[in-house]
């Protein structure tokens, strides 16, 4: 009669004959698992660079979209070498959509070119760039305006403002999409913030673009104001442009002589003589700065006028 002991040496020998080939399986199935995952990895990584060297917008995008399906494969592989190489495949990606934004703005295909830098942004918040990721969105936010869009140019430079609160680059696209939407009012605050910043910081290049900025966006309004034939508003406006532009600015020379020129017309309707003769006579001086020979010559038809008045009334 066999013994317990025999029993019990004969039941481990039994468990053990069954756990191996299980355990032996076990390994198999991961190591196929991690070989069908890097040939799919290497695969994908070769399709993406394929599609960089053909160059093109849409082949770009292509890439972008490849690398990261091969960096989705990478971190789900369960691999633990494969899954490091991750970013190195969503960097790539990034770098991809940014060309790819590139490419289109220089076909001038403004919707497609923001829409690829948005997306270059998108990985770099995945990645946790935020240099790229604000550079990407102040990329955006031009052909976004290109296309008229001014509301998501606006949000993307926002954005990329709130990223990098000390880029002065940054802080200029601001005004200048505030400009080109029609804010003048924010537009003028914008630039004088970033002069203030600039001077601060010790660097004039970007005060004085500040400053020529700011006279610009003043322009605009006192060309607002001159079509809505308010000429004293204009010339208020332009009082405030002369010392950002110079006397030397052709624009604001014209602007000024039209803006006097009209007032003192007006002025000579309402027969209030002196005014009309001071407004003309700067009509004159800045028509002559301007070379605008038809409001000199106008100016002085309207001032002979007011002589032979004041002469015949004396």
């Amino acid at each position: 009669m066999l013994s317990h002991a025999f029993f019990g040496i004969l039941l481990l020998a039994l468990m053990t004959a069954t756990l191996l080939p299980r355990a032996s399986w076990s390994q198999d199935s991961v190591a196929s698992a991690n070989a069908e995952a890097r040939t799919q990895f290497s695969e994908q990584l070769d399709t993406a660079k394929a599609l960089v060297e053909a160059g093109g917008a849409e082949s770009l995008v292509q890439a972008g979209e490849t690398f990261l399906q091969a960096a989705e494969t990478a971190n789900n592989s369960g691999d633990v070498e494969l899954a490091e190489r991750t970013i190195n495949a969503q960097e790539n990606a990034m770098k991809a959509f940014m060309d790819a934004g590139t490419a289109y703005s220089g076909a001038e295909n403004h919707e497609a070119s923001a829409a690829q830098f948005v997306r270059a942004a998108e990985v770099a918040a995945l990645l946790g760039n935020t240099e790229v990721q604000a550079k990407a969105l102040s990329n955006a936010a031009v052909p976004y305006l290109k296309a008229k869009d001014g509301a998501n140019a606006l949000s993307s430079i926002e954005q990329a403002v709130e990223l990098t609160p000390d880029n002065l680059n940054y802080a200029y696209t601001r005004a200048v999409v505030l400009r080109s939407t029609g804010d003048y009012d924010g537009a003028a605050a914008a630039f004088g913030d970033l002069e203030s910043k600039a001077t601060e910081a010790g660097d004039e290049a970007a005060a004085a673009r500040a400053r020529e900025s700011l006279g610009k966006t003043h322009l605009l309004v006192a060309r607002a104001a001159l079509q809505a034939k308010d000429y004293k508003q204009t010339i208020s406006v332009l009082d405030e442009a002369a010392p950002l532009l110079g006397e030397d600015d052709a624009t604001l020379q014209t602007f000024y002589a039209n803006a006097y020129y009209q007032l003192g017309v007006q002025q000579v309707k309402a027969e209030q003589w002196n005014s009309a003769e001071r407004s003309l006579g700067k009509a004159k001086e800045h028509g002559q700065k301007a070379s605008k020979t038809k409001i000199v010559q106008g100016a002085q038809a309207q001032l002979d006028y007011i002589k032979q008045v004041k002469a015949s009334q004396q």
